[in-house]
């Protein structure tokens, strides 16, 4: 599974997208994509799946653009991107610029 592959499993199942239409869009087994899902604590149904994940956008365990885990420091502020490249594009999106 590639990183472009695994991004959009996130990407898709945030939007409440099911296993079967995300393996079709990314070319991979439907099993593949649950057990992905599985593991990153996105599986359920896809509804619930995309009210799961934003909850956890909201309490800063995921990035709020990529949607991957954030390891948060002990203490300062906490982060709300997974790095500085998530940071810029997320802006730079927000405010209609090119990414």
């Amino acid at each position: 599974m590639t990183d472009k592959q695994r991004k959009t499993i996130i990407k898709m199942r945030s939007e409440g997208t099911g296993y079967l239409a995300i393996a079709r869009a990314t070319n991979l087994s439907r099993d593949a994509v649950r057990k992905f899902c599985k593991n990153k604590h996105l599986s359920g149904y896809g509804n619930a799946a995309a009210l799961n994940i934003q909850e956890q956008k909201n309490n800063g365990i995921l990035c709020l653009y990529c949607g991957m885990p954030i390891m948060q420091n002990t203490t300062g502020r906490p982060k709300k991107f997974c790095s500085n490249k998530c940071r810029y594009d997320y802006h730079n999106k927000k405010r209609g610029g090119k990414e």
